[in-house]
């Protein structure tokens, strides 16, 4: 009989939950507060760099980081001369007002993961992270290498990413596990307009 995806991955489940908890619980939001040249954007966002390298160091994977303010996780061989990228975001938003539990301590309730973040995207990059990790620790063989990206500022405009392709090159292809299955073809627009009147008034309506 066939095994499937599904079943080969299953022993995964609990440790990727422990991992994903460990992430959620750091508040990586754009802190003014906390921002300096060594933490662009604020320190949180660092340590949740930081905890992703730690795991990768853990797993055997190779990583890097730039600036502070993208961290790269990869399998594959490393002269390869074509690159897979995944890209994802590990900074979320303020949690806002409303909680009925703390934001930053995930809870698993009625089948369904709570935590600031994990729907957009920490839940995406912790499964991108086990698939690097499941083919890791199967030896599995691929030609090109398969990067996870994981930058810091796609919530406030992607400052981030720019700094990254200039130092490590862009992925021949990508794709982003931010959406919904299988694929998520449109998404919001958004359109800066300025508009000037000419006038001669000199006020009232």
């Amino acid at each position: 009989m066939m095994v499937t995806w599904a079943e080969r991955t299953k022993p995964y489940e609990a440790a990727l939950i422990k991992d994903l908890n460990q992430i959620v619980r750091i508040p990586s939001v754009l802190d003014p507060k906390t921002m300096t040249e060594q933490t662009p954007y604020g320190s949180d966002m660092v340590r949740a760099l930081a905890k992703m390298e730690e795991l990768a160091r853990r797993d055997g994977l190779r990583y890097g980081r730039v600036n502070n303010q993208v961290t790269w996780i990869e399998y594959g061989p490393a002269d390869a001369p074509e690159t897979v990228g995944i890209l994802t975001h590990i900074d979320v938003v303020p949690a806002g007002e409303g909680w009925i539990r703390d934001p930053f301590k995930p809870e698993v309730l009625n089948g369904l993961y709570f935590g600031r973040g994990a729907h957009d995207m920490k839940a995406d990059l912790m499964s991108s992270y086990y698939a690097l990790k499941y083919l890791q620790d199967n030896h599995f063989p691929v030609t090109r290498k398969i990067r996870l990206i994981i930058g810091t500022d796609e919530e406030n405009g992607w400052r981030d990413m720019p700094q990254y392709f200039a130092e490590e090159g862009q992925p021949t292809m990508a794709f982003s596990p931010d959406g919904a299955f299988p694929v998520v073809n449109a998404e919001k627009g958004f359109q800066t307009i300025r508009v000037r009147f000419p006038s001669d008034s000199t006020g009232g309506l």
